[in-house]
């Protein structure tokens, strides 16, 4: 049976870099790894077109500094979890699938911090020229695909929301009680909780001096300014103190990763491995 650790925490926490060590010390130990959003980071993972797609959507809510697009554009990110995960499982059977990221939590994370931010309808007459153009510069047919998704989207779940009308309508989702709203991600999502959940916790100050040496020349996220980061990291905490009260079966373990060797961390980390994969 496969154990599934989700590996979550802000950006800049060191998601990327443990994952990375934990899979090359397991590398002959059956671990696969689903990159979430960016599903496409693995060559290997199936939908990479769309994920691309959809990533494109993101950089270009971010280039539009519209909130309400960034709202939309990660909510129809994580709706491909789902396919994605249950084909690594059924045409690989991983002995461990490590998430950096994962779709529930991290809608329970960002969510209230979206709520904030997401004000105003969006006007389609003024913005949709725009966004198809920035999507397709980033990945060409993107736009229409994303659009299409959403479609699909529409009719599995039996809705009629808007494209334009996506974030608005999952922020009013994010308003329901905690054990609702769970399970309604979750179906929305096509996946369950993961057996283990692992936060890596570090500042926002410590978090943003490691993104911007790593992206100075990259386009800059809505999100990854010292204050937006802070904001997240206290959202992160709230969200799984209330998994821990609401689903006491899903582990959750904290790894401060601000300060310290990446060595001493990935100790931390793979203990968490060998406890799950023990189960």
């Amino acid at each position: 049976m496969t154990a599934r650790i989700a590996v979550v925490g802000i950006d800049g926490a060191g998601k990327s870099t443990l994952i990375r060590r934990l899979v090359q010390r397991e590398a002959r130990g059956g671990a696969m790894v689903i990159h979430c959003p960016s599903y496409h980071q693995d060559p290997d993972a199936p939908l990479g077109a769309l994920s691309r797609a959809h990533e494109a959507f993101s950089q270009a809510a971010d280039a539009l500094a519209s909130f309400e697009l960034k709202a939309s554009a990660l909510y129809l990110q994580m709706t491909l979890f789902g396919p994605v995960e249950r084909a690594i499982e059924a045409s690989h059977a991983p002995r461990l699938l490590v998430c950096e990221r994962h779709p529930v939590i991290d809608t329970l994370a960002y969510g209230p911090f979206y709520r904030r931010m997401v004000r105003a309808p969006i006007d389609a007459g003024q913005v949709e020229a725009r966004l198809a153009a920035e999507i397709d510069r980033r990945a060409p047919g993107g736009y229409a695909a994303v659009r299409a998704w959403h479609e699909r989207e529409n009719d599995r779940l039996g809705l009629a929301t808007s494209f334009w009308d996506v974030g608005a309508e999952v922020c009013a989702m994010l308003a329901r009680p905690h054990a609702e709203l769970v399970g309604e991600l979750c179906r929305r999502y096509r996946t369950t909780l993961p057996d283990r959940v692992v936060w890596l916790d570090v500042t926002a100050a410590e978090a943003r001096d490691r993104i911007a040496a790593r992206a100075a020349a990259g386009e800059a996220e809505l999100h990854e300014s010292a204050e937006y980061l802070g904001a997240l990291r206290q959202s992160y905490a709230h969200a799984l103190a209330a998994l821990g009260r609401d689903e006491p079966v899903v582990k959750i373990a904290t790894i401060t990763t601000g300060g310290r060797d990446v060595a001493a961390c990935l100790d931390e980390l793979m203990e968490e491995v060998r406890d799950a994969t023990a189960a």
